[in-house]
């Protein structure tokens, strides 16, 4: 219990010596830049992901996971 106090204390100590909370948040929040995966037009659909690799000439990538979907596995 006396942990939790202190480990709390340390965090408020440091928002407050931060001074704005806005600029903590934004420390953490992914940058435009580490989100470019996004934008990629994924597919779900494997047979037509192959047509369109076909007929754009490009190679399909197939990525496969097996186990728990949050990787407890």
């Amino acid at each position: 219990m006396l942990l939790r106090r202190f480990v709390l204390v340390l965090f408020t100590a440091g928002l407050a010596a931060a001074g704005d909370l806005d600029t903590e948040v934004a420390s953490v929040l992914p940058k435009p830049e580490e989100e470019r995966w996004l934008s990629i037009p994924w597919r779900t659909n494997l047979f037509q992901a192959r047509l369109d690799a076909q007929a754009a000439g490009r190679p399909l990538l197939i990525w496969v996971m097996d186990g728990h979907v949050l990787g407890a596995t």
